[in-house]
């Protein structure tokens, strides 16, 4: 199942949304240092601005192979650490 970011105010009322064009499934996601990693079901991973005036997508890399990439990340001395069921990677972002 697609499902897309939602950024709530403390009211609970919606601030905005990725839009149905930037969907996520059930992967997991972690904020570090700003910047708001995301990674989808099938490996994909995004990162956009943390942010509650839009969503700002700065870039998106396929990272992992297969599906099921849904195990918690990690960031670690700086370095973000995903998996899935049988490979654990470091990728490597450059911010343009």
């Amino acid at each position: 199942m697609n499902k897309q970011l939602i950024c709530l105010d403390l009211e609970g009322k919606v601030v905005w949304t990725s839009t149905s064009a930037n969907t996520f499934g059930s992967g997991p996601y972690v904020i570090a240092g700003g910047l708001l990693y995301v990674l989808n079901d099938t490996g994909v991973l995004t990162l956009a601005e943390a942010s509650s005036s839009g969503y700002v997508q700065l870039g998106r890399a396929k990272v992992l192979d297969g599906f099921e990439s849904w195990g918690p990340m990690a960031v670690v001395s700086g370095r973000l650490i995903v998996r899935n069921l049988t490979r654990m990677v470091l990728p490597r972002h450059r911010r343009q």
